[in-house]
């Protein structure tokens, strides 16, 4: 009976420590940290080109001190077994890349916890913390990438190349001087990290992004991170502890099926192709009740990793608003590629009026295309000055005997099929690095128990 007693209390001993000693560990974390889109796991080509690879968009819209002036973007990230990968847009209409000290140009910082113990000893070569500088362009000298209070970076040095592989392209198509901003892909090699531990799917590492812009030519005038009102907002060179973004690590997307109807949404990739943002001054973008607008001549949606098994696809439908603006043509032509936007045209239709671009008013126009079999990235391209609002799309099979009435205006149902699929949360710094601390208390207090149990036992 005293040996039962015994063994239930070690028990106890044991579920207690497994399930209290995570939960002390998460209150290391503050409040406000941010659990970015998973990063799908994927090998991603360093060209300035959003490979399909790459998850959801994070939007970066708000500025430090409450700002209303200054760049401001959006990023993707992906990982694979040797990388961590950045896709970041930087819109900044004032491009500056003079400055004499590297973090006062306009550029982009990732810092990097890459095993998130948020261990502030940068001496401590066990747990490598990164700050990756990266400009919109080379200044005087023919710099660019720079760090600084970074460790663990093999080769590193503060002023001059440290080895990363990125490309700078402008944001606008053929805008060299980058008036209208900029996008840095970049790949951060877990090998020129000294002690990084492996990156795994279902892990996740803490990180920051900030997006700095220098608008007169002196120093920065503003910042964006990706929590620009915390106390220690520009403090996270050297500081891993002031990194506010969790980045789980997601498994490889799945490909989507465009024989449902895909909806446009805020994650829906989109390609500003000119400077000539139309009558409406704005670049393309989603927008809550018109989908895909702010649409002008070579404009793009892009509808990436999708699935025409063996077949491929004999006909597309899209779901379309537009109205007859003054001045413009009377229809909205549409062309469509397959990989590549500048390769053979796949197929095109000519939407009419629907009445107008609003939600309420779209309706459906079905064409023959011809997309082959496999895995494939579609863009739908704006091919004339004519605006309209695109709210999603669906392919037909070409071995299909029926297909969807053309300009019908009852649409499919909808299938988001853009959505990356997503990592656990993190809610501690023990999850995110190794369970040393864990499996340590758990072995003292059963230790502990095992002596408990022998004195119960020996001692009368």
């Amino acid at each position: 009976m005293k040996l039962k007693k015994i063994t239930v209390i070690l028990v106890f001993v044991l579920i207690c420590a497994m399930s209290v000693l995570p939960v002390m560990a998460a209150a290391a974390l503050p409040d406000n940290m941010v659990t970015l889109p998973a990063a799908p796991k994927a090998t991603c080509v360093i060209d300035g080109v959003r490979d399909d690879g790459y998850g959801d968009w994070f939007n970066m819209t708000k500025l430090r001190n409450d700002a209303t002036v200054g760049a401001t973007g959006r990023f993707c990230t992906a990982w694979d077994d040797n990388n961590i990968y950045y896709y970041i847009e930087v819109n900044d209409t004032t491009p500056n890349h003079d400055s004499a000290n590297a973090w006062d140009r306009d550029c982009v910082e990732f810092f990097v916890d890459w095993n998130s113990m948020r261990d502030t000893d940068l001496s401590n070569t066990d747990d490598p913390y990164w700050q990756i500088r990266i400009a919109s362009a080379p200044d005087s000298n023919g710099e660019q990438n720079t760090n600084g209070g970074t460790s663990g970076l093999v080769g590193s040095n503060l002023n001059g190349d440290t080895g990363i592989n990125y490309k700078v392209v402008p944001l606008v198509a053929g805008d060299t001087a980058l008036a209208q901003g900029y996008v840095i892909e970049v790949a951060l090699p877990i090998a020129l990290a000294t002690g990084a531990k492996p990156l795994k799917v279902g892990g996740s590492v803490i990180v920051d992004v900030q997006i700095c812009d220098n608008q007169n030519g002196n120093a920065r005038d503003s910042q964006s991170f990706l929590v620009p009102d915390d106390p220690d907002t520009d403090a996270q060179s050297g500081n891993p502890s002031a990194c506010r973004g969790i980045l789980p690590l997601g498994a490889a997307v799945v490909p989507g099926d465009p024989f449902a109807r895909i909806t446009v949404s805020p994650s829906t990739d989109v390609i500003d192709a000119t400077a000539d943002q139309g009558p409406n001054g704005q670049p393309v973008q989603y927008v809550d009740g018109y989908g895909i607008g702010y649409t002008w001549i070579n404009d793009m949606a892009v509808f990436r990793n999708l699935d025409f098994g063996a077949t491929g696809a004999g006909q597309m439908t899209v779901a379309f608003g537009f109205a007859p603006t003054d001045g413009q043509p009377d229809s909205s032509l549409l062309k469509i590629y397959v990989d590549d936007p500048n390769g053979a045209e796949a197929g095109e239709i000519r939407c009419t009026d629907t009445g107008g671009f609003d939600e309420a008013n779209q309706k459906d126009f079905t064409f023959d295309c011809a997309v082959p079999s496999g895995v494939h990235t579609i863009y739908v391209k704006w091919a004339e000055a004519a605006t309209g609002s695109l709210y999603g799309v669906q392919f037909t099979a070409a071995v299909a005997s029926a297909t969807p009435a053309a300009d019908s205006a009852v649409p499919a149902p909808a299938v988001d099929n853009a959505a990356a699929p997503t990592a656990p949360v993190v809610t501690s710094a023990v999850q995110t690095g190794d369970n040393t601390l864990v499996i340590a208390g758990i072995m003292v207090l059963a230790a502990a128990g095992v002596v408990i149990f022998r004195r119960k036992l020996f001692v009368k």
